[in-house]
């Protein structure tokens, strides 16, 4: 989920992308598909899904512990899925290497539609992607950051229809190497998102210290100010 709010000390506008969406099932999966085939602005997300396949094929054979999944097949049946409607409730939950690209399409797809709605009572639509970030933060959280880079990597709607697909890709990258690395892993184990801010330096510290009984997470952090955003390494 994508969600706008305002940082109250500074009245700075923030773009938050969220985390992976470990709840995402087969209902979700019907509604994100309505939205796409809803559209023709969508069209890229559909064209840069059905363009995964060609991608593994080059990440396969240049990573090798990647060759421990079935990626092909699956990024196959997500490209039908698409197209035709056809899932099934036992595909779900969903592999890594489906749901984070997922996510990261639900994401670019709301912010698009957020865009929708402003035009409506904006007074400069032609470019409104441009005025809207260049007077906000545009932040992510887990799978939101790889959304987040490309909203804010591009200058105008339709340089994000060029970012949004390479975020689609890393996502599926970034989701198959989980994977893989579950494949491995003999205890399947459970990944959690947290976001903590602080207004204290010695609270600031007391999140260190908590932090260093959890060697398996991953610490995401913005030097300019006190908040702070960490993650377990296994839902990035």
């Amino acid at each position: 989920m994508v969600i706008p709010f305002s940082r109250l000390a500074s009245g700075t506008k923030v773009l938050l992308f969220g985390p992976q969406a470990l709840a995402f099932n087969q209902e979700s999966f019907e509604q994100l598909r309505s939205t796409l085939l809803g559209s023709p602005d969508f069209r890229w997300a559909l064209d840069a899904v059905a363009e995964l396949p060609g991608y593994w094929s080059m990440l396969s054979k240049s990573v090798s512990r990647l060759q421990n999944i079935p990626g092909a097949e699956l990024l196959q049946n997500l490209s039908y899925w698409l197209s035709t409607g056809k899932t099934t409730q036992d595909s779900f939950p969903l592999p890594n290497i489906l749901l984070t690209p997922l996510v990261v399409i639900t994401h670019l797809t709301q912010y698009s539609r957020l865009l929708e709605l402003a035009k409506l009572v904006s007074k400069e639509p032609q470019n409104l992607h441009a005025s809207f970030t260049q007077n906000a933060e545009t932040a992510g959280i887990c799978t939101g950051l790889l959304s987040a880079l490309a909203v804010s990597s591009s200058a105008s709607q339709a340089e994000l229809q060029h970012y949004g697909p390479v975020a689609i890709r890393l996502a599926m990258l970034v989701g198959a190497i989980v994977d893989s690395r579950d494949t491995l892993t003999e205890v399947q184990e459970h990944s959690v998102s947290l976001s903590v801010a602080w207004s204290s330096p010695e609270s600031g510290t007391e999140v260190a210290e908590i932090l260093k009984s959890f060697p398996e997470a991953g610490l995401l952090s913005w030097q300019t100010r006190p908040e702070h955003l960490f993650t377990d390494w296994c839902n990035l």
